[in-house]
């Protein structure tokens, strides 16, 4: 977790945030890779960004590098943007 949380900080996210967000993605992570298959499916269809952010999360540490065994349509900036109405 410690990677990720200097990731946060080094792209300008305020240091009184990276703890929970970095807490937040770990916790995400964990829940992910404790699905069955079954369930990765359905938040492959549903929700992908969960699969993504336990994807990135992982990445920031060897051991937790492991794919997540399904294919998902990973989120872009510019739909993050419009599903939360921000303006770019």
């Amino acid at each position: 977790m410690c990677e990720f949380k200097n990731h946060l900080r080094s792209i300008g996210v305020a240091d009184t945030r990276v703890w929970a967000l970095a807490h937040a993605a770990d916790s995400i992570h964990s829940a992910v890779c404790a699905l069955d298959h079954g369930n990765r499916e359905l938040l492959a269809r549903h929700y992908p960004a969960f699969l993504q952010l336990a994807e990135e999360f992982g990445s920031f540490d060897d051991t937790l590098r492991d794919a997540l065994g399904v294919n998902f349509n990973r989120a872009t900036y510019p739909e993050i943007n419009q599903l939360f109405s921000v303006e770019s």
